[in-house]
């Protein structure tokens, strides 16, 4: 997938999956870094497994969950970056996640870190791919700092929902089992009606809402719109897609649709799902079809075996926020999302 990257001090190289161990260490020390040991619970044997594209993680297709790059000094591991695949409704086009990005305290300030984020810049700029995007918790302000000095936008306002364990069991409870039948209440939409399906969105009135903060503002053009259901259709349709549509009905009444892609936890090294965005039903009230569309989402997760249920909020949404809260989700108030968009990868993958 990458070449090898060198310099006189290390090198940055793919991962393989026999790199599992080393990989899980790492995420270990990455743990006990944010103060975060107690939280992970996984092993290396999954981390193997998700690497291999041993498991499905759409109906498409088998591929890998997840992807690592390793740098090593002296064939000593010294730091990685692990990302996954998802899909930006933003950018119109699909990008990467970039779930831990570590190198050990006393090989930092040497490069290893901007190495490895070039050759992830590069690797996106190569599968037309047009973001990146990860988390940074708000104390560390060297990363911080780091990030925006590489052209990384930080989101003041967005924050993570999570639900995990058994707030996810007890949501997914709570809501209609997800099959393919169409007289069913939900189900996933194929890829060849998603045409047919974003047709009903956009002329209504409806449109995808999403928690990653700064979408473009007022009306959309007719021009606007079809660009981004062409893109939506192009990326949705192929044999392996960059994302999956639910949609939601109650009776005949149309609730809404969400579009995620999946995810990956480190700590708990099992995959999950992130919801990039919603689009609900104008005429219905948006709480309760919110709500049914998040049930939903906790169902198909739990069906999955995938261990959290993950999207956005806009922390000066406090009616969303307080909505969000008592259904059971877990809103992570210390960590920030970072981006950097297609000039800023480009100036990256240059540097």
């Amino acid at each position: 997938m990458f070449m090898s990257i060198s310099s006189a001090l290390f090198r940055v190289r793919t991962a393989s999956v026999d790199d599992a161990g080393t990989i899980f260490s790492l995420v270990q020390a990455l743990a006990d870094y944010e103060k975060l040991a107690h939280e992970v619970v996984g092993n290396a044997a999954a981390i193997a497994t998700h690497s291999g594209g041993d498991t499905d993680y759409t109906q498409a297709g088998q591929r890998p969950y997840i992807a690592t790059l390793l740098a090593e000094v002296e064939q000593i591991p010294v730091g990685l970056a692990l990302f996954f695949p998802t899909y930006s409704i933003r950018a119109d086009a699909p990008g990467y996640y970039l779930e831990d990005l570590f190198v050990l305290p006393e090989y930092r300030k040497q490069g290893v870190g901007k190495t490895l984020l070039r050759a992830l810049a590069q690797y996106t700029l190569s599968q037309n791919c047009r973001e990146l995007r990860w988390s940074v918790l708000d104390w560390n302000e060297l990363a911080i700092a780091f990030y925006q000095k590489i052209g990384a936008e930080i989101s003041e306002h967005c924050r993570i929902c999570r639900f995990t364990g058994e707030a996810l069991q007890d949501l997914a409870r709570s809501g209609a089992r997800v099959t393919s039948d169409r007289e069913s209440n939900v189900r996933l939409v194929p890829p060849d009606e998603l045409s047919e399906v974003l047709g009903q969105i956009y002329p209504l009135g409806w449109r995808f809402s999403t928690g990653v903060a700064n979408g473009s503002e007022g009306e959309d053009s007719a021009q606007q719109i079809q660009k981004q259901v062409d893109s939506l259709v192009d990326h949705g349709s192929i044999q392996s897609p960059r994302f999956e549509v639910l949609q939601v009905t109650q009776g005949d009444r149309l609730l809404g649709f969400a579009l995620f892609t999946h995810s990956y936890s480190t700590f708990l090294t099992q995959p999950g799902m992130l919801v990039e965005a919603i689009a609900t039903n104008p005429n219905e009230p948006s709480g309760e079809a919110e709500q049914a569309i998040y049930q939903a989402l906790a169902q198909l997760t739990v069906e999955r075996q995938s261990g959290r249920l993950e999207w956005y909020v806009d922390d000066r949404a406090a009616a969303a926020v307080d909505r969000y809260q008592q259904w059971g989700a877990t809103v992570l108030p210390d960590w920030r999302i970072c981006r950097l968009e297609e000039r800023a990868i480009a100036n990256l993958a240059q540097s």
